[in-house]
């Protein structure tokens, strides 16, 4: 069995528990971002998706577009820098209308989904964040508005936070073990001192006694008992 110095054992013990801390801390930390993230996100789409939908007009059955310039604004045109992806289709999924920016991509279509909702997705080979909403007559849903908007940045941006999260958790657990030993010897050093005091009591000097030390803590105690047994 391997042994280890008292002061070792304390900084082993509150290591363990402050791993354990930090873990919970970062885990915490992470998820609180990536809901940042992905509220910031849906509160764009979601904001989008209404104006869309203030455009939309139904008729026996029918899509009608009402505001074509909604459709011709340039984020609905470039592919490379802030894109918003915008499709409707029927029920069957056959596309009635799709921003230019789509080219010949065609965004995903969830036919089980009967009110609004946000999900993640993939756009030819990069991932978007989408919200698909249920175009209805009287209760009755004749299509799907879906918007989307890409989400590779974010990923990337939740991809480095990990990755700093697991570079930080060792060596923060590193440097707190030899904070740790450190105090912990400093703490105990008193003891080491009760100890060489101690082993200077012989036979031959029954009669000294082992200095009380300053305050009265738990080493005091144990002192005067010791000098009461001597």
């Amino acid at each position: 069995m391997i042994r280890t110095s008292f002061s070792n054992r304390i900084a082993l013990y509150f290591l363990s528990a402050t791993a354990m801390l930090i873990v919970v801390i970062f885990v915490a930390i992470y998820f609180v971002v990536s809901g940042s993230v992905y509220r910031y996100l849906d509160e764009d789409l979601k904001a989008e998706s209404s104006e869309l939908q203030n455009g939309i007009v139904t008729f026996n059955d029918r899509i009608i577009i009402a505001n074509l310039k909604e459709w011709d604004e340039g984020e609905h045109a470039q592919i490379e820098v802030n894109p918003t992806f915008v499709q409707i289709t029927d029920t069957t999924g056959a596309i009635l209308k799709q921003s230019p920016n789509l080219v010949k991509e065609k965004l995903a279509i969830f036919h089980e989904y009967k009110t609004e909702n946000y999900f993640d997705t993939r756009l030819d080979k990069s991932f978007v964040r989408q919200v698909q909403t249920p175009i209805t007559i009287d209760g009755k849903i004749i299509g799907f508005l879906s918007v989307a908007i890409p989400l590779d940045d974010s990923l990337l941006v939740l991809k480095n936070l990990r990755m700093v999260l697991m570079f930080a958790f060792p060596l923060v657990l590193l440097v707190l073990y030899f904070i740790v030993v450190f105090i912990a010897r400093k703490s105990i050093d008193p003891v080491y001192q009760l100890t060489h005091a101690a082993q200077k009591i012989t036979r031959e000097n029954l009669n000294q006694r082992i200095q009380l030390p300053k305050y009265k803590d738990e080493l005091y105690t144990l002192v005067n008992t010791i000098n009461s047994l001597l």
